[in-house]
C-alpha cells in the first residue's frame, strides 16, 4: 500500500541499462534525474488522508533506464508432495516480522489471492509501481513462486540495492510515456501482472492505464491500488471507463475492491467470476435486471451471498457508458467515512509499529467486491462487516527523498 513508490516483478536479469558513455557496477545507478517538477510525495497512509482532504495526492518524480529482460515464455513448476504447501499472500505478509518492509491494505492482499492464483508457480512477470522498501518485491516472489521475477520502478536511487538476479530495478517516472515506451522497448516487451502502487494521482494512474495495457499478456492483470476518496470519479474512473470500454474485445473482467481497481485481459486464465466458486449462493430476489434493484437486492441479501444483475438487451457490460455507470454507482466503495493512523501520526515515521485504518462508509459495510463481465455484474455481500486496514510488515523502512521524520 505505501504510496510513494514505483516497482515491476519479472524473470530477467538484474543488471542494468545505462548510459554508453558510463560504467557503472551491477546493482548501482547512474541515472540522470531530470528537473523534478513535481511535487513531493508522501506514502501511501498519509498520501490517503490528504487525498481524501484536498482531492488530490502528491506526484513523485525522477527518469532512468534498466536492463533487458528475457522474454520470458509461460512455464509451470510442479510441486513436490514433500514440499510446505504455498502461502498465500495475507499469510506471507502476516508472517513478516524482520526485514523489508512491506505495506499493504489487506483486503487487496486477499483480492491478489483470488485473482492471480492462476500465476503461482508459473514464469511470471510482474510489475510493481513503486518499491519503497522492497518488502513487497519478495511477497511477489515467495507467493507465486521461484519462476517469478520482479520488475521495480522507483524514484528512489537506494530501491537499487534490491536489483538481483529475479529483480530488475528501473528508476523512472510513471507519468511520463516515453519512460513507458523504453521500459516495454529495451527492459521486457510485456508483463503477465502490474500492480500501480506509486504516486496515487489521477494523472499518473491513467499513464500508467494507458502505457501498460498495450504490452500485458493475454489473460494479464493490471492492477490500481490506494484509490483512496470519491474524487477520483471525474478524473480517473470516467477516463479509464473510456479507455477500457474502447478496448472492450480485449477486456475479460472489471473488478472494484475498496481502494483498488483490478482489470482481467482476455485470453488466459478465465477472468474470476464469483458464482462459478464452489458453495456460491444467489439468494431469491438477488437475481436482478436493472440498477434500480441494486440497493434493494443488497439490503435484503444474506450474509456471504451473491446479487447478480443480468439483463440481455444491455449487449456487453464492458462498454464505456455501462462501465462508466458502474463506476459511478459504487463509488462510495472508495470513500470511508475516516482514515486514520494507530499511533496516530505513526505514518509520517519509520517506526515498524504502524497501521492506517479506515471507518467504513455505509456501502463498504454492505459490499466487499463487484466484478463487472461481459454479460452480467456480480455483487458479493461480505460474511460480516469488512475490517479494513493496511498494517506495516517488517523492520527496515527506506527513507525517502521527500522524508522528513
Amino acid at each position: 500500500m505505501v504510496g510513494v513508490k514505483l516497482a515491476f516483478v519479472a524473470v530477467a536479469s538484474g543488471i542494468l541499462l545505462r548510459d554508453p558513455n558510463a560504467t557503472v557496477a551491477q546493482g548501482q545507478s547512474n541515472a540522470t534525474a531530470a528537473p523534478n517538477t513535481t511535487a513531493p510525495a508522501n506514502r501511501s497512509a498519509p498520501a490517503a488522508r490528504k487525498a481524501l482532504e484536498v482531492g488530490k495526492a502528491p506526484r513523485r518524480g525522477g527518469e532512468g533506464q534498466a536492463t533487458p529482460a528475457e522474454p520470458v515464455g509461460r512455464a509451470r513448476m510442479t510441486l513436490n508432495s514433500r514440499q510446505e504447501p504455498a502461502l498465500s499472500f495475507p499469510e506471507y505478509v502476516d508472517g513478516v516480522t524482520t526485514g523489508r518492509g512491506i505495506w499493504k491494505w489487506n483486503n487487496a492482499l486477499e483480492a491478489y489471492e483470488r485473482h492471480l492464483a492462476s500465476f503461482k508457480q508459473t514464469t511470471v512477470r510482474v510489475g510493481e509501481v513503486g518499491v519503497w522498501s522492497g518488502g513487497s518485491i519478495l511477497m511477489w516472489q515467495t507467493v507465486l513462486g521461484p519462476l517469478c521475477h520482479v520488475f521495480g520502478l522507483d524514484i528512489a536511487e537506494e530501491s537499487m540495492k534490491f536489483a538481483d538476479g529475479r529483480t530488475t530495478i528501473t528508476i523512472g517516472d510513471q507519468g511520463d510515456p516515453a519512460m513507458w515506451q523504453h521500459f516495454f522497448s529495451t527492459v521486457t516487451p510485456s508483463l503477465e501482472v502490474l500492480v500501480d502502487d506509486g504516486g496515487h494521482t489521477a494523472p499518473l494512474m491513467m499513464t500508467t492505464t494507458t502505457s501498460v495495457w498495450p504490452h500485458l499478456a493475454p489473460g494479464g492483470v493490471l492492477a490500481i491500488e490506494d484509490i483512496h476518496g470519491a474524487h477520483y470519479l471525474e478524473p480517473f474512473f470516467k477516463p479509464v471507463a473510456e479507455f477500457y470500454g474502447a478496448h472492450a474485445s480485449e477486456v475479460a473482467g472489471v473488478h472494484i475492491y475498496p481502494y483498488l481497481l483490478l482489470v482481467h485481459k482476455s485470453g488466459g486464465a478465465t477472468a474470476v467470476d464469483p458464482t462459478r466458486r464452489p458453495g456460491a449462493s444467489v439468494a431469491p430476489g438477488s437475481h436482478i435486471s436493472s440498477m434500480a434493484e441494486i440497493a434493494a437486492a443488497v439490503d435484503n441479501a444474506p450474509p456471504g451471498s451473491l446479487v447478480v444483475l443480468e439483463n440481455a438487451g444491455w449487449g456487453n457490460f464492458l462498454n464505456p457508458q455501462g462501465l462508466a455507470y458502474f463506476f459511478e454507482y459504487f463509488n462510495e466503495l472508495h470513500a470511508p467515512t475516516a482514515m486514520y493512523d494507530t499511533p496516530e501520526g505513526c505514518s509520517h515515521t519509520a517506526d515498524p509499529v504502524c497501521s492506517t485504518k479506515s471507518t467504513n462508509s455505509p456501502m463498504q459495510t454492505k459490499i466487499k467486491g463487484v466484478h463487472i463481465l461481459v454479460n452480467k455484474c456480480v455483487i458479493e455481500i461480505p460474511t460480516s462487516e469488512p475490517v479494513i486496514e493496511a498494517v506495516r510488515h517488517g523492520s527496515k523502512w527506506v527513507k525517502y527523498p521527500t522524508d522528513h521524520y
